[in-house]
């Protein structure tokens, strides 16, 4: 096998199709052009160790590992684009604003775009934010609070093109501060879509855990 070809297949071959969407997939959910295939997966064995330790926490710990190829959408530019490229999505499995944001500077904030690697089973429900951090911090690797546009994006894309409803009943609390200084959370999909809102970080809600992620080694 070429290399081109072995690094299409990496993350396919350990996630399996319905925990990998590559960049060609996510690109044609929003109307972008351009050849997209030529955004490979990461490769390497740093990151191939990576990739089959979270498939290995999948199987064994309950864990939601996957890799996604994310656009460098804010949250509004995600909804706006999706709304307009997929008429036959329903708005209901759209993200929406529970309260508008009355500063657009975390809405319109845009992340890198970029392969992740983002465990979509929430972490330490229940906490407070502070809380969440601590116990976040002395997990025996590093782990990032997933980006909430990254968490957005993906949640859309897995539901037009796997038909999965990610974070259904729980929620992904981000590293993403409101106008009103309190973290941004995203998730708990029942009929009407996934609320976007904020939460203030000293209390605890028994819905609110963290997505994480771990970086790829360039």
């Amino acid at each position: 096998m070429n290399l081109l070809g072995r690094r299409r297949s990496d993350a396919l071959r350990i996630f399996g199709s319905e925990r990998y969407l590559s960049a060609n997939e996510v690109a044609s959910v929003y109307g972008q052009e351009g050849d997209y295939g030529l955004f490979k997966p990461p490769t390497g064995p740093n990151n191939i160790r990576l990739m089959e330790a979270c498939a290995r926490e999948n199987e064994e710990n309950g864990c939601d590992w996957r890799v996604v190829y994310c656009l460098p959408f804010s949250v509004r530019v995600l909804i706006s684009n999706a709304r307009s490229f997929q008429p036959n999505l329903p708005t209901a499995r759209l993200p929406y604003f529970i309260n508008q944001p009355t500063s657009d500077s975390w809405a319109i904030s845009e992340p890198p775009s970029g392969y992740k690697l983002i465990d979509f089973a929430p972490r330490f429900v229940g906490y407070s934010w502070d809380v969440q951090e601590n116990l976040r911090r002395n997990e025996s690797r590093i782990l990032y609070r997933a980006e909430l546009a990254h968490v957005a994006q993906a949640l859309v894309s897995f539901r037009h093109l796997r038909g999965e409803i990610l974070l259904n009943d729980n929620s992904h609390w981000s590293a993403t501060w409101s106008e009103g200084w309190k973290p941004i959370y995203i998730g708990d999909n029942e009929n009407d879509g996934w609320v976007i809102d904020s939460w203030d970080e000293d209390d605890s809600d028994g819905y609110l855990g963290i997505c994480v992620t771990i970086p790829f080694v360039d």
